[in-house]
């Protein structure tokens, strides 16, 4: 009679110990949660993506013309005025490249941009908030300036840069542009 039930009592063993190892192989769903303070932020885009900067050209200004800079983008993830994919062209007024953070060629972004104006200018919303910077590995990286960002765990270390995954934090993201 015990040989009998040895081959069940194994098999349940094993059918009850496989979703204990699943769910601690996965591991807890990371969340970001976005302050109120960031939805002017995002009421205010025209366009938010995350993009590779592919060319950054400073246009001569012809006579009675502002100097500008033509920045290109491969847009690698669309949010809002855009489609992924799609490599878009913005213009920006060269005097605000001497106040805010500038593109490098291959730098990958995630940007608010106000929508154009009738001169057909954009930049960013709110100076340096309305850009975020994107790492090798996809994670959102957050200098101390930019404090918008609150995590559901408290694994970052005092004096270490935040660094958010992507697929969170544009989760985070579209949540918010809907409401």
């Amino acid at each position: 009679m015990f040989i009998r039930f040895r081959i069940p009592i194994a098999l349940l063993a094993v059918v009850c110990w496989l979703p204990v190892r699943a769910v601690a192989v996965s591991g807890p769903q990371e969340t970001v949660q976005l302050p109120s303070s960031f939805r002017p932020l995002i009421q205010r885009s025209g366009y938010i993506f995350a993009g590779t900067v592919l060319a950054v050209e400073h246009v001569p200004p012809l006579p009675n013309e502002m100097p500008i800079v033509r920045v290109v983008f491969h847009i690698d993830e669309a949010i809002r005025g855009v489609q992924q994919g799609q490599t878009l062209t913005i213009r920006e007024w060269a005097g605000s490249w001497n106040s805010s953070q500038q593109y490098r060629r291959g730098e990958r972004v995630l940007l608010f941009l106000y929508p154009p104006s009738k001169l057909g200018l954009t930049s960013l919303v709110t100076g340096n908030s309305g850009q975020l910077e994107l790492n090798a590995r996809g994670e959102i990286l957050l200098n101390h300036n930019q404090a918008l960002i609150r995590r559901d765990e408290s694994r970052n270390s005092a004096g270490k840069r935040n660094r958010i995954p992507r697929a969170a934090f544009l989760e985070a993201l579209r949540r918010a542009a809907q409401e």
